[in-house]
């Protein structure tokens, strides 16, 4: 069955934007409110960043999760669970007193949550939208940015009312809006069906493949085997065999996809960098006139996400070749930001920089559906969430160190870019020997 292209898809797309403001945006700027709950605890410097790397590297290490459960029981019920977790994790965040209870309320509980609940959306929004599958991610990461501006304001609003520990429980009430959208992912049967039926599929070629193997005869030297090393290496071969085909670890042996889940990683990391310490490259400037800048950056970001579907279409390139060619403009609009002195010009530079950044973030976000079949998206999103982890425990405290060295925000921006420029190099060369050697990838073949 095709998928929807519409319709009840919109209601997808619809609980995607509440999910994503009622907790994903809400919970990455709880900064605002822990700080002080922090210093009123007199954590330090470190604990306090302790407490949210974990959480982030929890979101996205224990996504991996995701794909057998979401498989399992299905992409409505699994975003309930990661609701329900994240909005627990939240509340109980509200009573702690120690370092440790934050690492388990805030970190671990509301970190599962989050790492269940957003794969979730994506399977779901890309089994509804395939040819229109551009302009569905452009809507949802365009309302989703619009409702970013409201939610400091919802949480010094809520800080100011009720003071920091009783907001935090606020605003695990409003959070509990993304039970609204898990129950808005209503499963679309034959899709499921499809997704479910994959690993039992997988299993029954595994069982088959491994009796034909009992019954050949064995070519090894059996004067040099010992009987338990035999039933050591049959269990160890039976539980690694089990995890294989669960979490469908067999496809990193596919080195197109591996590339693709790095590059894709990779530009994660560098876009939510960006936005992170853009603010800190206006230091020249006063802080009404940096305000300025960034109100500009997020309304352009916001407004040109929905030109990237009218641009798919008028260009009709695969969606690599869309990402790879905005990224090229998206390097060259931070690099001349870094040449910029005067206030016009610094202005026109936010424009390119948020223009630039909304059509490729779009891109971003395709990428690995259009290059996945739809069986293996959960499994695919899963892991590509643990090599976002991956990439942001082992990047994160490398740029920390070169801040700490240099002092220099122009520094980081340049290694950003840089970081980018890897990917288009590991995607060129890629390609390039795929057309050289005639070679394809099943993995990450369009559905």
């Amino acid at each position: 069955m095709a998928p929807a292209e519409g319709g009840y898809g919109w209601c997808i797309v619809g609980g995607y934007v509440v999910n994503m403001a009622a907790v994903i945006q809400l919970v990455q700027m709880m900064g605002l409110i822990l700080k002080d709950v922090f210093r009123e605890l007199d954590f330090s410097e470190s604990q306090g960043a302790t407490i949210m790397t974990t959480t982030q590297a929890t979101s996205m290490t224990l996504g991996v999760l995701a794909g057998p459960l979401i498989r399992r029981f299905g992409f409505r019920c699994v975003a309930v669970a990661g609701a329900l977790l994240a909005v627990s994790g939240l509340a109980l965040t509200s009573t702690a007193r120690t370092f440790a209870e934050f690492i388990v309320y805030f970190s671990f509980i509301m970190g599962f949550g989050l790492s269940l609940s957003y794969p979730s959306y994506i399977v779901a929004l890309n089994v509804y939208f395939k040819a229109r599958r551009t302009l569905a991610t452009a809507v949802a990461l365009s309302l989703t940015g619009a409702l970013a501006i409201l939610t400091p304001q919802l949480i010094r609003a809520a800080s100011w009312q009720f003071g920091p520990r009783a907001a935090i429980l606020v605003l695990a009430g409003v959070s509990l809006h993304s039970l609204v959208g898990a129950v808005l992912l209503r499963p679309l049967a034959p899709a499921q069906a499809q997704i479910k039926s994959a690993p039992a599929q997988e299993m029954a070629i595994k069982e088959r493949k491994d009796d034909a193997e009992a019954a050949a005869p064995m070519l090894q030297d059996t004067e040099k085997s010992q009987p338990g090393e035999a039933k050591k290496s049959t269990f160890l071969d039976t539980v690694s065999g089990f995890f294989v085909t669960l979490f469908d670890l067999g496809l990193v042996r596919d080195p197109a996809l591996v590339l693709l889940l790095l590059g894709t990683s990779l530009g994660l990391f560098t876009d939510i960098n960006l936005v992170q310490f853009l603010p800190f490259m206006l230091r020249d400037f006063t802080t009404a006139e940096a305000s300025v800048f960034m109100s500009v950056f997020c309304v352009t970001d916001t407004a040109c996400r929905l030109v990237a579907p009218a641009l798919h279409r008028l260009v009709g390139r695969p969606s690599r070749v869309m990402y790879m060619a905005t990224l090229v403009v998206f390097m060259a609009t931070r690099t001349a930001l870094l040449l910029c002195r005067s206030y016009e010009a610094v202005m026109v530079a936010m424009v390119l920089i948020g223009a630039s950044r909304g059509i490729n973030v779009v891109f971003l976000q395709v990428l690995i559906p259009d290059n996945v079949p739809i069986q293996k998206l959960p499994a695919v999103q899963g892991l590509y969430l643990l090599v976002c982890g991956i990439v942001f425990t082992s990047a994160g405290p490398v740029i920390g160190w070169l801040l700490g060295r240099t002092g220099d925000y122009n520094v980081i921006l340049l290694v950003l870019v840089a970081m980018n420029g890897l990917t288009l190099v590991m995607w060129t060369a890629e390609y390039a020997a795929r057309t050289l050697w005639g070679t394809s990838s099943p993995a990450a073949a369009a559905p």
